[in-house]
């Protein structure tokens, strides 16, 4: 029909796909959109795993205050900074799951692009065993693109790698 449009999507390999229709008076609002890039680093040693992640926003639509994020057991948030400040966090843990769920609240109404929130956490390491790297997935935004790297010291042996979802680009 003359009122009907047709969309081509072009996946580039991805199979999941989250597409949201409304109706044409509402899209005159400002909705809030935040596109994300994620930068992880697990440094492994005898005393356990020092996780750092950076996150960079970019934030269009409605300004955005607080950050929600989920971290998985046994990782723990120590501390989080946009920019050169310290940011206040609550962190409210799910028994049954384990999962922690962390509410970052920022200094200021954050809008614009390349705004860089910074994460540490820490999660004990058992030597020997078999691990599953902890997550730290912020929640309600269109997640973009990410990296992990791993920092294994000499004393250490990484015996076995197994991706999901991922590839490793280089040692």
């Amino acid at each position: 029909a003359a009122s009907t449009s047709r969309w081509t999507l072009e996946m580039g390999g991805h199979d999941h796909v989250t597409l949201r229709a409304a109706a044409e008076g509402t899209l005159r609002e400002r909705r809030p959109l935040t596109l994300l890039r994620q930068s992880s680093t697990y440094e492994l040693s005898r005393r356990g795993i020092n996780i750092a992640v950076q996150l960079k926003l970019d934030v269009h639509g409605e300004p955005l205050q607080r950050v929600a994020v989920k971290l998985e057991s046994p990782a723990r948030l120590v501390a989080a900074r946009y920019g050169e400040l310290q940011i206040p966090f609550a962190v409210a843990k799910n028994v049954e799951t384990g999962e922690s769920h962390v509410v970052l609240q920022l200094p200021e109404p954050v809008t614009g692009t390349g705004r860089v929130l910074q994460l540490s956490a820490i999660a004990p390491l058992e030597i020997g065993k078999r691990l599953r790297l902890p997550s730290l997935r912020p929640e309600g935004m269109a997640w973009q693109e990410g990296t992990a790297t791993l920092l294994i010291p000499q004393q250490l042996v990484l015996a076995q790698l197994a991706t999901d979802g991922c590839r490793q680009s280089r040692i």
